[in-house]
This record gives structure tokens, C-alpha cells and sequence, in this order.
């Protein structure tokens, strides 16, 4: 949210922000990593037990599901959605999911995750790679870098789609993504990714406004 153009400002060298705000932990860890350069105060709403109660717990996953439908004309039903992460967010994302007629694959690497996944009823693992076998929707909601790579493109089914939550692109690694296949826009906020295969044939991927939080799309 403000993490980004905060540290933009820091970037550019600007002197004349007073104050700043703050509203997810990837952006808040991202600024504290670079508190150092920071000449004016954030203020940290991230913490605010309403903010993690309600906007992370349930409003990502229902904002972020109903963006995927406006912009794909697609539904859940009868599709198998893998969640990646199960904190709050992807626990979020995993109800919405789920309601919306998606069976449920959620991967953490957390075991007590795991443990509260599994106790409500969904099918969990800590094998990120046996997931993607599976999904044809991938959404990850992890708040850390480089989760979905180049090289799981080929794990994937023909029309999978690929949707970060996060807030930061990284979670998807687009840039390389983009750079070693070919794409091309197909709906407004859709990127058709294709896939050789070792046959000569091609499979299709579709990444989700470029790997981008899809509950502001």
C-alpha cells in the first residue's frame, strides 16, 4: 500500500514527506529494512488488531476472488485452486475459494499451517511442486519473494492461471517468466503464457495482472 511509494520517495530523495502509513507486513518488513534512510515517521497499521481481524482475514480473499471473476468472465467451480501460504490472507483466500465452488490444495512449509489446514478440512501439503501438478488456479499468498518460478511453468496444466495476493510482484517471478516465453494479452489485465512442451505441442498459462495484488485489480 504506502510501503512502495514510500520508499519510492526514499529513492528520489525526497525531503518533504511529514509522515507515512502502512497497512501490510511484507510492506512494513520491506521499510524496516531500509529505516536507515527514512527521515520522517510510518506509521505501522498493519498492527491494528481490526486490520488483521478483518481486511487480512477475509476481505484480500473475497476482493481478490471477485476481481478474478470481473476480469475473466471465469468462475471457481470444478476447478482445483492451490493457496500458497496459510496465514491469514491465504487462509482468506482458501474460504473464498472454497465458497465460490473450488476444491482446495493449501501448501505451506509451516507444519502447525499445515496442521490448521488440515484440521478444517483441507487437503494440505508442505510440496509446493506436487501442488502445482494439480491447480488450475494458483494463488499465492505468502508475503515472501520468488515462490512461483520459471521452471514450474512446466509443472503446470494447459490453462492454469497464476494470481498473487502479496503485496509485492515478487511473489511471481513475471519479469523471467515473461522473458523466457512467449505472451500476449488476451484480456485486459490477462497475459496468455505459452508453453512448449517436449512434443513439439504447446500448453497455455494465463498470469493474473502480471503477477500484481489481484485484490486491487
Amino acid at each position: 500500500m504506502g510501503g512502495k511509494l514510500t520508499l519510492r520517495c526514499v529513492e528520489l530523495g525526497i525531503k518533504s514527506v511529514v509522515v507515512s502509513m502502512e497497512g501490510t507486513g511484507s510492506g512494513i518488513h520491506a521499510l524496516k529494512e531500509n529505516s536507515s534512510k527514512l527521515s520522517w515517521p510510518v506509521f505501522d497499521w498493519n498492527d491494528i488488531p481490526l486490520k488483521e481481524g478483518i481486511h487480512n482475514r477475509h476481505m484480500v480473499g473475497i476482493s481478490a476472488t471477485h476481481a478474478f471473476f470481473n476480469r475473466t468472465r471465469l468462475t471457481f467451480h470444478g476447478r482445483h485452486v492451490v493457496v500458497v501460504g496459510f496465514g491469514p490472507v491465504g487462509e482468506g483466500c482458501v474460504e473464498a475459494a472454497q465458497f465460490y465452488g473450488g476444491s482446495i490444495t493449501v501448501v505451506d512449509r509451516d507444519p502447525a499451517a499445515l496442521l490448521r489446514a488440515r484440521y478444517a478440512g483441507y487437503q494440505a501439503t508442505d510440496s509446493l511442486e506436487d501442488a502445482l501438478r494439480l491447480a488450475d488456479v494458483v494463488i499465492t499468498a505468502t508475503g515472501a519473494p520468488h515462490i512461483i518460478k520459471q521452471r514450474h511453468m512446466e509443472l503446470l496444466k494447459d490453462g492454469c492461471f497464476l494470481m498473487n495476493v502479496g503485496h509485492f510482484a515478487f511473489e511471481i517471478e513475471t519479469p523471467s517468466i515473461y522473458d523466457s516465453f512467449e505472451h500476449r494479452t488476451v484480456l485486459p489485465y490477462v497475459e496468455e503464457i505459452i508453453v512448449p512442451q517436449q512434443d513439439a505441442s504447446k500448453k497455455f498459462v494465463f498470469m493474473f495482472s502480471d503477477g500484481q495484488m489481484a485484490n486491487l485489480t
